[in-house]
Formats: structure tokens, sequence, C-alpha cells
């Protein structure tokens, strides 16, 4: 396989560990992994979508024959992503006390 290939089963290995050594430390921890493993899906998405969007405008860029235009390109996506990303996490931090609620958990989770 290829280099992406091995980069994705590395990432698919890291996280059925982390998965297999929360169960080890209970229901509850197992249960909070999962919690906070959605979260992180849902904002991870956000950073993906901005990425496959830069690879395609910098593509069509260098497609063009402007490859200076992919980098501007391709940094605006870097700072959309980590604006998205920031402001994802802000706005869990200020929902915290609104979300918990929302997902059904055992009281010591």
């Amino acid at each position: 396989p290829g280099q992406f290939e091995c980069a994705l089963y590395g990432a698919d290995a890291g996280a059925v560990a982390h998965g297999s050594l929360s169960t080890q430390l209970g229901d509850a921890a197992a249960h909070a992994f999962q919690i906070v493993f959605s979260m992180h899906n849902v904002t991870f998405a956000v950073a993906i979508g901005l990425g496959s969007a830069a690879g395609v405008r910098a593509g069509n860029a260098v497609g063009e024959g402007h490859p200076v235009a992919a980098v501007r390109r391709t940094l605006i996506a870097v700072g959309l992503a980590a604006g998205a990303l920031g402001l994802g996490a802000v706005a869990l931090a200020l929902a915290a006390p609104a979300i918990v609620p929302l997902v059904p958990a055992t009281a010591e989770v």
C-alpha cells in the first residue's frame, strides 16, 4: 500500500486502540469516551470538508496555470479551517451546559 493508505490504517488503528483502552477502564470511561469522540467527529468533519474544498480550488488554479493562486487559495482554506475549528471549540465549551442533558448517560459519566 501507498503512504496514504498506510496513514489511514494508522489513524484507524489509533482510534481502535483508544476505544479498546477506554473499555478497559470501565463502563463510565467507555461511555464518556464515546460522547467526546462523537463531539470531536462533528467538529473535525468541518475541517475535512474545508480541506476537500481547498484541494479542489488549488487543483483548479494549478490546472488553469496559476500556481501562485493555488498557494493563496490553500492559505485561505487553512485560515478558514482554523477559524471554524476555533469557533466550534468555543461553541462546544459555551454550549456544554445545554448539550450535556441531551446526551443519554448515567450520573457517573
